[in-house]
């Protein structure tokens, strides 16, 4: 008689959780949970357990019907068929937060990131990364032609010309990016070309400008990013950047914060690892740079997951002596603050 037998394995559980130490206690019940009308004295021994002991985790292995599963589930125990998946799943989470605590994340250069920008498009992204720590070249946002043409002389040609605006998120397909502009008459052509270009194309779109930026020769394409995933959090992504990363799909991914060491494994784990060492006679380019890069991402990623959704660095440009964020853009979950 399960009514008559609940002070036993009351006494049982609450006497295994505060006589040893334990972080999880998993209780096989088989199909306990299918029976609505025997289960309520089963399920208050469990909730009673569970808030007696909130750092700890309470699983239970049994089939069940939705009203029990989701009542459980609420109160924060798990609920598997499975045992072995029971099991799976408490060693990855176990392995995630051991990751996660052996992380010795940067600090962030600074106080916490205002994230006061409305604007959602390039520039703005990668403002709100630089402030993070993120490198990123020189560049200058123009409003016209002629501011365009005197922003290129400072920075020295030849000059990157890309449209801006929120609405265009991938510009190379509208013709929205001109490389190695090389004078000042080029850069005022270039403007209006751009502007044309974006107005044919996305009529709809607001037109903010035109970003300029030096051109950076050499090294080699990556990718960082941010997903969120709905159980994990923010994941940061690293793979080859530009076309190749949809070509090949070599990517890897890791739980925030990153350490230098776990951002160095995270590099490690995929197959164009070898281009960044030297690939067949090639110069070796600067790992410590791109790791650096990825630990500040991760913790922009964390700090700011109430209101970002996802980052994209891509490209991230590794060379012999440094690395720079190229383009970047940010999802918000929400219109940023300001």
């Amino acid at each position: 008689q399960l009514n008559g037998r609940m002070h036993v394995f009351e006494g049982i559980s609450q006497a295994m959780m505060q006589g040893a130490d334990l972080g999880t206690l998993v209780f096989y019940l088989a199909h306990l949970g299918r029976n609505s009308d025997r289960f309520p004295p089963l399920e208050q021994a469990l909730t009673a357990l569970r808030e007696s002991h909130p750092d700890r985790l309470v699983v239970a292995v049994m089939t069940s019907v939705e009203e029990i599963r989701a009542r459980l589930e609420g109160l924060g125990i798990p609920i598997f068929e499975d045992p072995s998946r029971a099991i799976r799943a408490i060693a990855g989470a176990s392995h995630l937060r051991r990751l996660q605590q052996a992380a010795e994340p940067l600090a962030v250069p600074g106080p916490c990131i205002p994230l006061s920008l409305t604007a959602r498009h390039e520039a703005a992204a990668k403002a709100a990364l630089a402030a993070a720590g993120v490198p990123v070249p020189p560049e200058h946002v123009c409003a016209d032609a002629e501011q365009a043409a005197a922003a290129a002389e400072k920075l020295g040609f030849p000059v990157v010309m890309k449209i801006l605006s929120a609405d265009i998120a991938h510009k190379t397909e509208i013709g929205g990016v001109l490389l190695g502009v090389a004078d000042a008459d080029a850069v005022r052509a270039g403007f209006d070309s751009l502007v044309g270009r974006a107005r044919a194309a996305r009529p709809d779109a607001v037109i903010e400008g035109v970003l300029l930026a030096p051109v950076v020769r050499g090294g080699v394409e990556t990718i960082i990013g941010v997903q969120h995933d709905p159980v994990f959090g923010p994941m940061v992504m690293f793979g080859l950047g530009g076309v190749a990363v949809e070509l090949f799909a070599d990517v890897a991914f890791a739980s925030p914060p990153l350490s230098p060491a776990r951002a160095a494994a995270l590099i490690d784990a995929t197959r164009g690892v070898a281009l960044l060492d030297g690939w067949r006679g090639g110069r070796k380019l600067d790992r410590m740079a791109l790791e650096a890069a990825l630990c500040r991402v991760a913790e922009f990623a964390l700090r700011h997951r109430d209101v970002v959704a996802g980052v994209e660095i891509n490209p991230f440009l590794v060379t012999e002596h440094g690395g720079f964020a190229l383009d970047a853009l940010i999802e918000w979950k929400a219109p940023p603050p300001g």
